[in-house]
């Protein structure tokens, strides 16, 4: 298994991309993805509401851009200093795929993946 951490940045960000230059096979099991608001003191943010972001999450198959065919988690709030997680169900990727995420407050929020190749 292994994890990959990423810091969301302005726009759209490339979180996990499974190697489409064939050093994996069959691709990634996603079995854990943490979205974190590392806000501490949300008084002292520069945002108006309090350090509190909203995520966006798409599994875009390879070549395809972000967009709301492949959207999957839409407008997830999560206030300053609490972390989302999504565990429930495994996500196998092709080689290619790609998971993006935005967020409103790009600064603010970190995403690890547990993955592991299939």
């Amino acid at each position: 298994m292994a994890i990959q951490c990423t810091q969301i940045g302005g726009g759209t960000t490339d979180i996990l991309t499974v190697p489409n230059d064939g050093s994996v096979a069959n691709g990634y099991a996603v079995t854990a993805m943490l979205f974190c608001n590392t806000a501490i003191n949300p008084e002292d943010e520069i945002y108006t509401d309090g350090g509190d972001t909203y995520l966006e999450l798409h599994l875009c198959a390879s070549g395809a851009a972000a967009g709301p065919e492949n959207l999957v988690l839409n407008n997830i709030p999560i206030p300053a200093g609490e972390t989302f997680s999504m565990n429930d169900e495994k996500i196998i990727l092709s080689p290619g795929d790609v998971v993006r995420a935005a967020t409103t407050s790009p600064a603010l929020i970190t995403a690890t993946i547990s993955y592991m190749e299939v």
